[in-house]
């Protein structure tokens, strides 16, 4: 999940959702977006089209769109980057809900407060030269 993905706004919450699932290969879910929707602090507002959503509200719509194929995996790139204070908190939960069900989470960061959500730090330098 990267900062930058770009949604359509002229489609839905749900309709993104089913879309990732369809190009996935998966029949799409209501039950499944309803509760990822939930998740991200969006119950509610799955049939709004994202071209009225804020930014912040657009960035939860993309973790849910991270989540909707139930990945074991899940890559974060500066995960709060963008995000208010509740935002970061929603991202904050996805992530210990993430690796309480037992999935691995990758975080690039260089917020010190979300280098704690991992269980091991690697530390990448550049050299010059």
């Amino acid at each position: 999940m990267a900062p930058y993905v770009q949604l359509y706004s002229g489609l839905t919450a749900v309709e993104h959702l089913s879309f990732v699932e369809r190009l996935r290969g998966h029949a799409p879910d209501s039950e499944w977006h309803e509760e990822l929707l939930r998740l991200v602090g969006l119950g509610g507002r799955g049939g709004e089209r994202v071209g009225n959503f804020s930014s912040g509200m657009g960035q939860r719509l993309k973790y849910a769109l991270a989540l909707v194929h139930r990945p074991v995996i899940l890559c974060l790139d500066e995960p709060t980057a963008n995000l208010d204070t509740s935002g970061a908190d929603v991202v904050r939960s996805v992530a210990e809900q993430h690796r309480a069900r037992g999935g691995i989470l990758i975080v690039a960061t260089n917020e010190v407060g979300e280098l704690a959500w991992g269980n091991q730090r690697v530390d990448v330098g550049m050299e010059a030269g």
